[in-house]
């Protein structure tokens, strides 16, 4: 089973916002495990050796499903913050089809 994390939906009151997320071809044992509905977690990973400012993107069971890339503006304005953010899973799909995460 090939599942292809491409990005996320999350809400800030009535706006929506979507952004992709890479690495996650690394990653597909972790999505495969995951369900629609899972809550996901998004901050800053101290001690990352490629990327002193990753944001990584982590499931439920706390393992890693990918990260936001180094252009992204949501990594940009969580490092800023200094805190990270959670969403929850909204569909997970296979092959060229892109998921996202919904709040």
């Amino acid at each position: 089973m090939e599942a292809i994390f491409g990005g996320i939906r999350m809400a800030d009151g009535a706006r929506t916002y979507h952004v992709s997320i890479v690495g996650e071809a690394s990653y597909q044992r972790a999505i495969e495990a995951c369900r629609e509905g899972e809550r996901v977690m998004l901050f800053a990973e101290i001690g990352n050796p490629y990327d002193a400012d990753a944001v990584v993107v982590k499931c439920s069971r706390n393992a890693t499903i990918g990260y936001l890339g180094r252009d992204n503006w949501l990594r940009d304005a969580l490092l800023h913050e200094g805190q990270g953010c959670s969403t929850t899973i909204g569909t997970l799909k296979r092959g060229d089809d892109q998921p996202f995460l919904a709040p």
